[in-house]
């Protein structure tokens, strides 16, 4: 009989609370945080692990497995996406680009093809059809049904070129009381090698990298991201991970995340070639504004084709 599972881990996530037995093999990682993140980690693959042998021994070739994030790192919880630029809560390619793999069981690969790496763009909403359409469903019935998400089987296994040349990556207005904070608007948007951001506030716009040291180590030159972390810091020598996480959590995206707006001179419009800068260093809106008003267009077209948006779950209707 078909078998559907879907299942949700916590990990890796604050509070970082890895088991001792899963944190041995990061010891020579000199941050805590990521030693911890590290540990978590560890727990998390050994248990994808069990998962995969016993579809194997209980379920046989005739089964599919896809893995996937739900978004990218939080550096100011272990997390790390280098070389792409920032993490969670933002548009950039830290907070949207993230490691996913679909494994086909089958010994003739018939399902996915061969493995390697996909070249083409893959949104979280084409997973559904993707393996339903290898599960065999009409593709016709599927199309009544109006997805975001695409059917790409046949791109997986070279048969045709890639579908998507597109993702909506964010889009929501604080000012049109989509947000708890009504001075933030985020809209992102890739189509083939361009991304357009255009935003009244970005939560992390900094680079990180691998620290050194107990430190983060991140391309902040003010006092936000020193400050910020010492008062973690000293916090968590009074308190255990879980009961001071909602603490953490605010402190690090009501005030440090505010701090780098303050601190910060971050254009409003910022465009950048994915395929040749990855990491978003440069912004091209200035060189390239036929190309901003083109995806500008294309963003205000599916605005408007937008049900009714609800409230932001955190949002107090008055």
């Amino acid at each position: 009989k078909p078998l559907f599972l879907y299942l949700a881990y916590t990990a890796a996530h604050a509070p970082l609370v890895p088991t001792e037995t899963d944190e041995i093999p990061c010891a020579h990682i000199p941050n805590p945080w990521r030693k911890k993140f590290c540990g978590l980690v560890v727990g998390l693959d050994a248990a994808v692990g069990r998962i995969s042998e016993a579809v194997n021994k209980n379920l046989g070739e005739n089964s599919l497995l896809v893995f996937t994030s739900d978004n990218g790192g939080a550096p100011w919880f272990g997390g790390l996406n280098y070389p792409f630029r920032s993490g969670k809560t933002t548009p950039l390619e830290g907070g949207v680009h993230v490691p996913a793999c679909l494994v086909d069981l089958s010994k003739q690969k018939k399902y996915f093809g061969d493995s390697g790496t996909y070249g083409g763009l893959f949104h979280v909403s084409d997973i559904f059809p993707t393996i339903v359409s290898a599960a065999g469903m009409d593709m016709a019935t599927l199309d009544t049904l109006r997805l975001d998400g695409l059917d790409q089987t046949k791109a997986l296994k070279n048969e045709v070129e890639f579908p998507r040349t597109s993702i909506l990556h964010e889009m929501y207005f604080g000012s049109e009381d989509e947000f708890f904070n009504k001075n933030e608007d985020v809209v992102a948007y890739r189509k083939g090698k361009w991304k357009l951001i255009k935003h009244t506030f970005i939560r992390d716009f900094h680079w990180y990298y691998e620290p050194q040291s107990g430190r983060l180590n991140n391309t902040d030159i003010g006092w936000g991201t020193y400050v910020g972390e010492s008062f973690i810091w000293f916090m968590e020598l009074f308190y255990a991970p879980g009961p001071f996480d909602t603490i953490r959590d605010l402190m690090v995206h009501m005030v440090i995340h505010s701090w780098f707006q303050l601190s910060g001179d971050l254009d409003n419009i910022l465009l950048f070639d994915i395929s040749s800068d990855p990491g978003e260093t440069t912004n091209l809106a200035s060189k390239y504004p036929d190309v901003v008003s083109e995806l500008e267009n294309e963003i205000e077209t599916i605005k408007s084709a937008r049900p009714i948006q609800q409230k932001f779950w955190m949002t107090i209707d008055r």
